[in-house]
């Protein structure tokens, strides 16, 4: 069952009543739906679970994932790398022998044009 409702109030904001809808779901699209569920914690629990750092981001740059890992090596919570995006003037890009990384290829553009994992 899905179910969507409002209360309705009165002048002084006293609630008068509540509208709404309540609709009940086919067996095949609760089932659909319970699954897409189970694939979406199944995929957070092998991500959360992942002996390598793990960042998402969406292709405007936002970060909307981050697992422990990521964070902890990064110095900061998950919530606090998601806060971020890939650009955030904090992050200091570096190269894998730890120079400093090519102004001409950051890590965001390398992965976005090559899919390649940096």
């Amino acid at each position: 069952m899905h179910g969507r409702g409002r209360i309705v109030c009165d002048a002084q904001s006293r609630p008068l009543r509540m509208t709404g809808i309540v609709e009940l779901m086919g067996t095949e699209q609760a089932a659909s739906e319970r699954s897409q569920r189970e694939q979406a914690a199944l995929t957070q629990a092998a991500l959360d679970a992942s002996l390598f750092a793990v960042v998402v981001l969406e292709p405007n740059g936002n970060i909307i994932y981050c697992n422990e890992l990521a964070a902890n090596l990064l110095g900061l919570t998950p919530s606090a790398v998601r806060a971020r995006s890939f650009d955030a003037p904090q992050w200091k890009h570096s190269d894998l022998d730890g120079g400093p990384w090519p102004e001409t290829k950051p890590p965001f553009v390398r992965v976005m044009t090559s899919g390649e994992p940096v």
